[in-house]
Formats: structure tokens, C-alpha cells, sequence
């Protein structure tokens, strides 16, 4: 791949939250951009798309190829993809966006960001303290960040935050994606098993992260959540920093939680190195919170700009991002598709507001994550008030054989032995019509959905 001779590149799969980040990373850096997806590309993906004025077609087809110099895939496209074939007829190169990112920020310090819950939340902080801390950093996330209104950014300055994930990196390449990008600081947050389709085991995912840590040079720094004992085990040869909210070398005292958000004073090494306030809610963004001082801190960023940064944190779209308040009711938009993300949410929901009525409604997210995680997802609606679950949404997994492995009437039967008004409405419109009819002054809905089912917060509170 040689940039030099590269100008106009083509994103199939462009719709992803990854791709169209990186679409307009090449747009900023001055390519010719153009993209491709199946279907209509909704909120977050589209408006990141608008905002950099990037152009997209729908469906696939040879025709959506104009001539590019380059082709970048996602994770989900198929070698029978019409613009694929098309492309390797033309030999046209052909790249994932893994490949592409680490290709345009060799020269930059990389700090990647992963773990099971909270990276991209961990990987917004870090990257809004460096831009409030004058460092220009560039960024590659996987959300908006709600301060800036976009989820990528081409920066003067010499770091890089990059967002990494343990998926596999292409149909082409099933190396996981945050093999290619080299940090010279990585960070993971949590390591619970998760992707069915790929790793058949706890122990295989646990490679691919020790694969990832192993990348960081001897002058690189790791920095881990101490309070996960699957992370404590992992061999680096670079520096080990840890967080917690009772382990590790910062830790976090005193917490209080007020309107929105919290208080919390941090100790490092023994000793308190200051309170810090946040606008976003919860005990997960407390953790998240201290991973990104570990790092702003490790790499000499002053302290009150640290401080500073995460009071004025405004968050990151779809991560319990309240969409607004109407009648007294107070919807919420949230990301979480994996058990220990769902009980967070609610958890924070009831920290903040411990007399409401929560409304916690849930699309499940894959059949085969569905069918792994049902003894868990039994057990995490119980502070919630009244569960609601829709048809599971297959995304990547389609047909018969994959239908079969499990539905959502099994899954509401096993969350009903714990938390009784669980609600099985398979459809958005039926769900719609249910909380319209049902909802009430004080309560909190929260969705939790990935894919298109996510409009359901918006489409609330228009219709209260």
C-alpha cells in the first residue's frame, strides 16, 4: 500500500461506526472518498457520514466502484461481495480498515484502547483530556463524542487513541483487528468472553489479548483494570499500571453520585492526587474514568487539565446518552448488548435515580451471544422495574440454522424467574405501543439495542 500514489479510496461497508470514522479520516487527510453499504446507514454511522460530507450508495453492486485506487473492507463484507469481485477483477488493492488505520498513523504514538466493556468510552476520555490539554491528538472511536459531534479526528500532534477490538479483521483475514495496530500504550478494560462466532472458548480469546499485550515495547506502558483477575496474568515487557475502584494504583475514594453524574477523589501510590467530578453517570464511567488518568497522567499531562477535561466530558452517543424528558418521563439510548454492559446500565440508572420506575428494554444481539450468555442475562434485569424484550436481532448470523439456536420467548422465561415483569413484545412498533400505553411521570426507559432498534428512544419521545 503505498499512499503516495492513492487518491481516491472506496469503503464497502462504509455504514459501520469503525468505517465511516475512518472514511473520514482519509477524507481529512485528503483523499477522494466514496462508500458503499447494504441497506441505509442510520444514526450514529450517517450523521458522522454528513458531517464530513462523504457520499454514500446503497445496495452493493460493481457500479458503486469509480475507478478508486484503493478499496477498504469491514469486518462483516463476504468474498461474493459484487464491489469485492468487481475490485479483484480490476486488481484494485484490496485492505481492511485495520490494516489502513495502522497504515496512516505509523509515524504517530499509538495509545489503543480495548477490553469486553468501556473502551469506547475509556478511548473518548483519553482523547477529549489530550485536545483539552492542547496535545491535538488524532483519534479513532467507535462513538461520538458528544463534545465534538464526530467520532474521528486527524490531529498535529503526536498521538494517536485508537479504539481496538478482539473481531476478526476481514473474511480474508481472521487475525482479530487490534493485532494491526502496534500500541505503544495499550489499555484494556475488562476480558469476559464474548463473540461466540469466533472464539469457541474463554482460553482462545485470552490469546488473541495476550497477543495484544505482547506488542507493547519495553519503553510502552500497559495499563489494565486490577480488579479483573483475568488481566492480572497477562505477560508484557512494558511498564504495568493498574486502576480500580478499591485495586490498584489508582484507585477511587468517597464517591458520591449527584443529579447526572459523581464525586470521587483519586489516590496514586498511597497518596490523594485530587477530587474529580463527572457529568456522565454511573460506577463503570468512575472506572472508566480512572483508566484515562492512568494514562493522561503516565504520559505527562498536567493534572488540572486532566481534571478539567473530564468535569466538562459531555460523553459518547449511545452510551446511556439521555435523548431527552417529556412529561416527566426521561428516555435513554444506550449501546449495551452483553450482560455485564446491561447490568451496568441499569445499575447506573438506579444509583441516579433511585426512586424512579426503570423501564429496561433490551434487544438481544446475536443468536449465538444470546444462547452463551442466557444464565447471565437471567440474572441483570433485577433493579430494573420492568423488563421488555423484542425478537433477538441476528445481525451477521442469518438463517434457519442460526433461528434455531435460540428466541426470545426463552429468553424471557429465564429472566421472568428472577424479575417477574418481563415482557416479551417482538417487534419495535408492538414495544412502541406498549410503553406508550403504560408509561408514566418519573419513570426512566432506557433502550439498549445495536442495531436499527435503537431509533425506539427517538421515535418515544416524539410520540409521548
Amino acid at each position: 500500500m503505498n499512499l503516495e500514489s492513492i487518491k481516491k479510496i472506496h469503503f464497502i461497508g462504509i455504514g459501520g461506526i469503525g468505517m465511516s470514522a475512518l472514511a473520514g479520516i482519509a477524507k481529512e487527510l485528503g483523499f477522494e472518498v466514496s462508500g458503499s453499504d447494504s441497506a441505509d446507514i442510520y444514526p450514529p454511522a450517517s450523521e458522522a457520514l454528513e458531517k464530513y460530507g462523504i457520499k454514500y450508495q446503497v445496495p452493493y453492486k460493481k457500479e458503486n466502484l469509480k475507478e478508486p485506487d484503493l478499496v477498504v473492507i469491514g469486518g462483516a463484507i463476504s468474498k461474493d461481495n459484487p464491489e469485492v469481485l468487481a475490485a479483484q477483477k480490476e486488481k484494485i488493492e484490496i485492505v481492511s480498515f485495520p490494516e489502513f488505520l495502522y497504515k496512516i498513523s505509523k509515524d504517530k504514538y499509538r495509545i489503543v484502547v480495548t477490553g469486553t466493556h468501556g473502551k469506547t468510552t475509556v478511548s473518548a476520555m483519553i482523547a477529549w483530556i489530550l485536545k483539552e490539554a492542547g496535545e491535538n491528538p488524532s483519534f479513532f472511536i467507535g462513538g461520538v463524542l458528544k463534545n465534538l459531534g464526530i467520532n474521528s479526528s486527524v490531529g498535529k500532534g503526536k498521538y494517536l487513541v485508537a479504539e481496538g477490538d478482539e473481531y476478526f479483521t476481514s473474511v480474508f483475514d481472521r487475525t482479530p483487528k487490534f493485532l494491526h495496530y502496534h500500541p505503544h500504550f495499550g489499555v484494556i478494560t475488562s476480558m469476559e468472553m464474548d463473540h461466540f462466532d469466533v472464539y469457541k472458548n474463554f482460553e482462545g480469546l485470552k490469546a488473541a489479548f495476550q497477543k495484544f499485550v505482547v506488542q507493547i515495547p519495553a519503553n510502552g506502558y500497559f495499563s489494565f483494570n486490577a480488579e479483573d483477575k483475568n488481566l492480572e496474568t497477562l505477560s508484557v515487557k512494558g511498564k504495568k499500571i493498574s486502576f480500580g475502584l478499591k485495586k490498584g494504583d489508582y484507585q477511587a475514594k468517597n464517591i458520591t453520585f449527584q443529579g447526572i453524574g459523581s464525586t470521587f477523589e483519586v489516590e496514586f501510590g498511597g497518596g490523594l492526587i485530587g477530587e474529580f467530578q463527572l457529568q456522565v453517570p454511573g460506577v463503570l464511567n468512575i472506572q472508566n474514568a480512572l483508566a484515562a488518568i492512568s494514562v493522561a497522567y503516565t504520559i505527562g499531562i498536567d493534572m488540572e487539565k486532566i481534571r478539567g477535561a473530564l468535569f466538562s466530558f459531555k460523553g459518547v452517543s449511545r452510551r446511556f446518552e439521555i435523548k431527552g424528558k417529556k412529561k416527566g418521563i426521561i428516555v435513554v439510548d444506550d449501546y449495551a448488548h452483553h450482560p455485564t454492559a446491561i447490568e451496568a446500565t441499569i445499575d447506573a440508572a438506579r444509583a441516579q435515580f433511585p426512586k424512579k420506575r426503570i423501564w429496561a428494554i433490551f434487544e438481544p444481539h446475536t443468536f449465538t451471544r444470546t444462547r452463551e450468555t442466557l444464565s447471565k442475562l437471567a440474572m441483570v434485569f433485577n433493579k430494573a422495574d420492568i423488563a421488555v424484550i423484542p425478537d433477538i436481532y441476528g445481525a451477521r448470523e442469518t438463517g434457519t440454522e442460526a433461528e434455531k439456536l435460540i428466541n426470545s420467548q426463552e429468553v424471557v422465561a429465564a429472566i421472568k424467574k428472577n424479575q417477574p415483569n418481563t415482557f416479551y413484545l417482538p417487534t419495535k412498533e408492538k414495544v412502541l405501543e406498549y410503553v406508550l400505553g403504560e408509561a408514566r411521570k418519573n419513570d426512566i426507559i432506557i433502550v439498549m439495542a445495536v442495531g436499527s432498534f435503537n431509533k425506539l428512544a427517538d421515535e418515544i419521545l416524539e410520540k409521548l
